[in-house]
């Protein structure tokens, strides 16, 4: 019976064009939570067949700024480059690329499968 409901729930997930929400990507992927009081600037998902670009851009307050910057300096994926930090890993032929601008206090996070 429960297989039948695992089945039921995934037909209708990938019916309704479901994704995973950007902000449970990006803390997934770095290992660095954000704050629930951000705001999205932007947020594009464009398909094309199997492969896939998304990208998300956010504002954060200056208060979480400081908390995250504080556990991106903890990070060894992160490098710092001026008054940015800068994230680039690829996994499985996803390429993420992650900036956080201090100053600006904003996240552009870029998917892409190709």
């Amino acid at each position: 019976m429960k297989i039948y409901l695992v089945l039921i729930i995934t037909i209708l997930l990938n019916s309704c064009n479901y994704r995973t929400p950007s902000k449970d990507r990006f803390e997934k992927i770095t290992g660095v939570e954000l704050s629930d009081s951000i705001k999205v600037i932007e947020d594009r998902f464009e398909e094309s067949g199997p492969d896939y670009g998304l990208s998300y851009k956010i504002s954060i307050s200056e208060k979480d700024c400081v908390k995250l910057t504080e556990n991106i300096e903890k990070s060894k994926d992160w490098t710092k480059d001026g008054n940015m930090w800068r994230f680039h890993k690829v996994i499985n032929g996803i390429t993420y690329d992650i900036v956080f601008f201090i100053v600006e206090h904003q996240i552009l996070y870029s998917e892409e499968l190709i």
